[in-house]
């Protein structure tokens, strides 16, 4: 039995493929759950099966099918496998779709930043001059946008890893590698200047003084 998307699917899938390659009748084919999330929601076998009929290889079928079929209720996007399957990836609560005004702001100010002119402070408060607030209307803060520098998920990476490697998640990427590594250098050449200066009580405090200066002696670490 077919969920209702796998059904949209299926009636989509066949439809294109009787126009595209003009047969009078698609042969049978099914419409999985793949073994792993990151091949997609589901995955589509109908490439194997029109191999044999139309002499080609399954990856290439599957590359024409994507590039033609159109807008499927429910789906973001087709993408053809290297094996042959059409993995689908479904517009639900897993999928991240780029905010229209806030997605280009992300990018900008990866670009911005790169060039080094910019602190952290500067650049929120250029952002705010700029008229742009939170999705609250609330000003973006300093520390929101050091988390927004230091996240690769705007290089288009998700949280979870293959052994040492990051795992590609399905929404766009807002910045490229080299951009990104150039902010992270600002970022620590910004951290650098900022040097801590503690005071702390120790057993003679307010006892010993300087010759040289005549005042009081503190322990200070940087």
């Amino acid at each position: 039995m077919m969920l209702n998307v796998q059904r949209q699917v299926h009636d989509a899938i066949t439809d294109v493929v009787g126009r595209h390659f003009g047969l009078s009748e698609v042969p049978p084919f099914s419409v999985e759950v793949p073994p792993s999330r990151a091949l997609g929601d589901l995955a589509v076998t109908v490439a194997f099966q029109l191999a044999r009929t139309l002499r080609k290889a399954p990856r290439a079928i599957a590359q024409e099918i994507a590039g033609v079929l159109g807008p499927v209720p429910g789906i973001a996007r087709v993408v053809a496998a290297p094996t042959g399957y059409l993995n689908i990836h479904e517009k639900n609560s897993a999928w991240v779709e780029v905010d229209p005004q806030l997605g280009h702001l992300v990018t900008k100010a990866f670009q911005e930043m790169a060039t080094g002119n910019w602190t952290l402070k500067e650049w929120a408060n250029h952002v705010y001059s700029l008229g742009h607030r939170s999705r609250k209307g609330f000003r973006i803060a300093v520390g929101i946008w050091s988390s927004i520098f230091h996240s690769r998920f705007y290089l288009g990476e998700t949280w979870l890893k293959k052994g040492d490697m990051p795992t590609k998640g399905n929404h766009e990427a807002l910045t490229d590698e080299d951009t990104f590594n150039r902010v992270q250098e600002v970022l620590r050449v910004h951290d650098n200047y900022k040097q801590r200066t503690q005071r702390h009580k120790y057993l003679l405090q307010g006892m010993l003084y300087s010759e040289d200066t005549k005042t009081p002696c503190f322990v200070e670490t940087h």
